[in-house]
């Protein structure tokens, strides 16, 4: 393997070890600074389970965050956008 396909493998979002079958991360940091979301069984589930883990700091936070999740079974990604203070979620 060469250092280009294994800088690729490890890149991969789905690839991380972590249990789950949808991998979700903070549209504008990028899907290096995802995680998997352990127990999420939906889209949904997962990108309030990444917010709820690993969302912003109050500090940080604005009025809404957009979530990006991957379905680690099909490929299939969505986007939300994410009230901060209420948790209603509508498309990217």
């Amino acid at each position: 393997m060469s250092q280009v396909e294994d800088l690729r493998s490890q890149t991969e979002p789905c690839s991380t070890p972590e249990p789950g079958r949808f991998y979700a991360y903070a549209t504008d940091e990028g899907p290096c600074a995802g995680h998997k979301v352990p127990g999420a069984e939906s889209f949904t589930d997962a990108a309030i389970g990444f917010l709820e883990c690993w969302g912003p700091s109050e500090d940080t936070a604005g009025d809404e965050v957009s979530v990006t999740v991957i379905d680690c079974e099909t490929g299939e990604q969505v986007c939300y956008k994410v009230a901060v203070d209420t948790g209603a979620m509508r498309p990217c």
